[in-house]
């Protein structure tokens, strides 16, 4: 106990001896799902891990003494929260193929048309925290933040190592390797890197349009008794963005246009940059199953840059104004969050408890100015959650901020049913608040905004068949958003009814259908201000089959999307914001991609036709077509990928 805490106190001095210094002037529930369940994650009830439960595949494990199912992970929520969840390693082959990060929101996100470009949420999201955030999310679906990394368990040294390739230069590499130096002690590593070619106006390999850097250390360990465990982790995450500033072409209506070989950029030297370092500390000692203590420290820093070397025609064309240099534009914000928790847990009977209170701290700074700004949040909470058994379970929790700032939630898990309640009063962020840059500037007094969410889905289910109805209904008042003019305003009353179904029907045990429908209606006196389509359909066929002696295992079909028309929010690189605009339609569109997917031992890879109405209606016709993601960007052209995913148990 004694060297935990001595570590302990060293590593809080580094991160609290780091927080005095200035850094140097030089240089984002799962998505919708509505409940605990989303189209992205529709299982094969027939199916266990490894493969199928009445197929040859074997399971790795069964072949070797190390494998998938001696390999296990949880994560930080996990145990502070005692689920005692351990998960083993995914081998299945279920939407492998989907490696951009779109189709991994399930086709609910929004970008500009390139693997890391800037992006936000279709559908409004209830946020995280109640408290101040720097604001700045665009780049959120690329970073990865603490929440999600694993911490392991294995028996033998892991490593897995994934690489997608796609067509025209878009490359993703992620390598993670973790090992337990004992029974009880395991450390380890994530590397991933995003190098994106440009889609337009590209020069040759290397061409870059995106580059995403980011690694990760992690440990884990248990005292002999299990009564002390500790966590610690390092994220870092470096973004950079080549911003076009959209296709420029004469005349907007003439959609043909912006899918022309020669189409021009209108900005050529723009850059975006954030760079993201996290650290967290965690550190619990159980006196007994009924009541224990916990310590949890979090260190959040992030620094957002917007750079341009400004040119007359940008300048007349492109920017509204220029506030401080007519030459170069060097927008920047630091944003530094501190956050210590100390509680109390255990569990009663079939009843966990915790309670706590948190002392954050924040501060942020613009680089054009001299003097921070910042303030103190002081919460208190409580988590209760009942579990009937394994699968059913009911539970409470909030969070109050001094000022009644808080978040209230109910909800219930069930395998028929899962439901939830939430009731938040949420501050501004420091981006709605204030920001000062070289093309923009403002100082709002906003209200705290209200929300009100009721979601739930049923989960009908047999051998065959999966069913599940949904529905989602959220109330917002002094919602904050960014008007046609790109300036953050205020709202006033909002009501978003979602509603739809999951669907998975298996015919023949071998061919798959999946379809996701959603509907959704924005109503109140400020309706106008949520732009989303009324209707959005997700949908997968495919055939799946063990072949040669159970020695290979493969899917094979097509995977579309379609969303009806409307008028998609402007990106405006300068906020690094998306906004409200009413000049440019969003068509509605159909996406279809052609995919197999293949297991042979412990490889996956996939290969993926892209986009392949482009490819079909561009046959024998000079006119170029394609389909709009954002105002004024053109979305990925037709194309092959391919990928490749391997697992090492040794």
């Amino acid at each position: 106990m004694k060297k935990v805490f001595a570590v302990s106190v060293f590593v809080l001095f580094l991160c609290e001896l780091y927080a005095q210094e200035r850094p140097p002037r030089a240089q984002i529930d799962d998505v919708d799902g509505f409940g605990n369940t989303d189209f992205r994650s529709m299982r094969d009830t027939t199916k266990s891990k490894g493969g199928l439960k009445n197929g040859k595949l074997l399971d790795d494990s069964t072949k070797n003494i190390y494998g998938p199912t001696t390999s296990k992970y949880t994560f930080h929520k996990d145990i502070k929260f005692n689920t005692h969840r351990y998960l083993i390693i995914d081998t299945l082959l279920d939407n492998v193929h989907r490696f951009n990060y779109v189709n991994n929101w399930d086709n609910k996100l929004q970008d500009l048309g390139n693997i890391g470009t800037a992006s936000m949420p279709i559908f409004y999201q209830l946020p995280e925290k109640i408290g101040v955030t720097s604001g700045y999310t665009i780049y959120n679906p690329y970073q990865k933040g603490i929440d999600d990394v694993k911490y392991y368990d294995t028996h033998s040294p892991f490593s897995d190592i994934q690489y997608h390739n796609g067509g025209n230069g878009r490359g993703i590499t992620d390598v993670i390797y973790s090992r337990n130096i004992n029974e009880r002690w395991n450390v380890g590593f994530d590397f991933r890197g995003l190098f994106i070619d440009k889609q337009i106006q590209r020069k040759g390999k290397g061409d870059r349009h995106i580059t995403n850097t980011s690694y990760d250390f992690f440990t884990h360990y248990k005292s002999k008794n299990e009564k002390y465990q500790g966590l610690f982790t390092f994220v870092r995450n470096m973004h950079k963005a080549l911003e076009i500033g959209g296709l420029k072409v004469e005349n907007d209506s003439i959609r043909s246009d912006f899918f022309e070989d020669n189409v021009q950029f209108s900005l050529t030297e723009a850059v975006s940059k954030e760079l993201r370092r996290d650290y967290l500390l965690y550190q619990e000692y159980m006196f007994s199953k009924l009541a224990g203590v916990y310590y949890e420290f979090e260190r959040n820093l992030s620094r957002n840059d917007f750079q341009d070397n400004l040119t007359s025609d940008e300048i007349d064309t492109f920017y509204d104004t220029v506030r401080i240099d007519t030459k170069n534009t060097f927008d920047r914000q630091y944003f530094d969050v501190i956050k210590n928790e100390i509680g109390v847990k255990g569990n009663l009977a079939k009843t966990y408890y915790n309670l706590y209170y948190k002392h954050r701290t924040y501060k942020a700074n613009y680089g054009y100015l001299d003097d921070y700004v910042g303030d103190v949040e002081e919460y208190g909470g409580a988590n209760i959650k009942y579990e009937f058994d394994s699968t059913f379970h009911i539970g409470v929790s909030g969070d109050y901020m001094l000022g009644g700032i808080h978040q209230l939630k109910a909800y219930i898990d069930h395998p028929w049913v899962n439901a939830s309640y939430t009731d938040a009063i949420y501050r501004p962020t420091m981006k709605h608040r204030f920001f000062y840059g070289n093309h923009a500037y403002w100082n709002n007094s906003f209200n705290n905004t209200q929300a009100r969410e009721i979601k739930g889905n049923i989960n009908l289910k047999l051998k065959s068949f999966i069913f599940q109805p949904k529905v989602q209904l959220i109330n917002l008042n002094n919602h904050i958003y960014y008007d046609t003019a790109g300036l953050p305003q205020q709202s006033a009353d909002i009501n978003i009814l979602s509603y739809g179904s999951d669907l998975h029907i298996t015919f023949f045990n071998k061919i798959h259908l999946k379809n996701e429908l959603l509907f959704t209606n924005v109503s109140g006196a400020s309706a106008d201000v949520i732009r989303v389509p009324d209707l959005l359909v997700n949908a997968q066929l495919y055939y799946e089959n063990i072949l040669f002696d159970g020695n290979l295992q493969m899917q094979a079909g097509v995977d579309g999307t379609w969303k009806s028309a409307y008028y998609a929010n402007a990106y405006n690189p300068a906020i690094q914001e998306f906004h409200m605009q009413n000049d440019f339609g969003i068509s509605s569109f159909g996406l279809l991609d052609i995919f197999i997917n293949i297991k042979i031992s412990r490889a996956i890879a996939y290969f993926k036709y892209i986009n392949i109405g482009q490819g079909i209606s561009n046959m024998g016709n000079d006119s170029a077509q394609g389909y709009f993601p954002s105002p004024r960007y053109s979305g990925q052209r037709n194309g092959i990928d391919f990928g490749v995913k391997w697992a090492f148990y040794d």
